[in-house]
């Protein structure tokens, strides 16, 4: 899927689109199936959220900060797992 990876002129993705016209569904595949990145910024700095934001898309902006509150669990919980593993391997048996 490259098509999903290219940029226009001012830097925007198919998941800048997306948002910026209310198409969740489009959205949420490009994110799931990892062929868009929530962060990715245009060349004047804005994100997926923000063209949501300005187009008044309610329900896009509320979707991106869902996957963003679902991305920091998912990093808290991996650092919970690693430090215990870490823990027990330098701990060892007991």
């Amino acid at each position: 899927m490259l098509a999903c990876r290219l940029l226009t002129l001012a830097g925007c993705t198919a998941l800048h689109f997306a948002a910026a016209n209310g198409y969740l569904e489009v959205a949420k595949y490009l994110i799931q199936t990892g062929h868009a990145n929530m962060g990715q910024k245009t060349n004047k700095g804005h994100t997926p959220r923000y063209m949501a934001k300005v187009r008044g898309q309610t329900h896009m902006v509320a979707f991106f900060n869902d996957m963003g509150r679902y991305k920091a669990n998912l990093h808290e919980l991996f650092v919970f797992v690693h430090t215990a593993v870490t823990h027990a391997r330098n701990v060892g048996p007991q």
